[in-house]
């Protein structure tokens, strides 16, 4: 459910059955992509009501993050892969393996970098154009 500042609903897409674990908005405003428990990435096109479904991921996916221009989507799993898609035809332009399900993750804000967290506690950063990867070399502790 889309609703405004008024608190009027505007747009309702009905997911039935399924958990939502990740969405985010593109950066025009009228697409929405989610993921969830059905393993599968949707985007919603507020402004016709359409729907596109991708159907790589084999486990729940719980990111999705659009870049900064809206050109690409990346899309996490607990299948252990990170997948960009170019937007538009959707066709899979990197694949990344991990060996723990990937739980978070986010774009760097000049668009060229993607940053994923997994279930390990770990965090890699793939440059998006060659698909090169920097991994931290220790582990970093979180004081509590």
């Amino acid at each position: 459910v889309v609703i405004n500042e008024f608190g009027d609903e505007l747009h309702r897409l009905q997911y039935t059955h399924y958990e939502v674990y990740g969405i985010h908005w593109h950066p025009d405003g009228q697409r929405l992509a989610f993921g969830g428990e059905d393993s599968k990435v949707h985007i919603w096109d507020l402004s016709t009501g359409e729907t596109t479904v991708l159907t790589q991921h084999s486990n729940h996916v719980h990111g999705v993050h659009w870049n900064n221009d809206g050109s690409r989507l990346a899309t996490g799993s607990l299948d252990g892969t990170v997948r960009i898609f170019e937007t538009g035809q959707w066709s899979e332009t990197f694949l990344f393996r991990r060996t723990s399900a990937v739980t978070a993750g986010a774009w760097s804000p000049n668009g060229k970098q993607l940053a994923a967290g997994d279930d390990a506690g770990q965090i890699i950063i793939w440059t998006a154009d060659d698909g090169s990867a920097t991994e931290p070399s220790d582990p970093v502790e979180v004081a509590k």
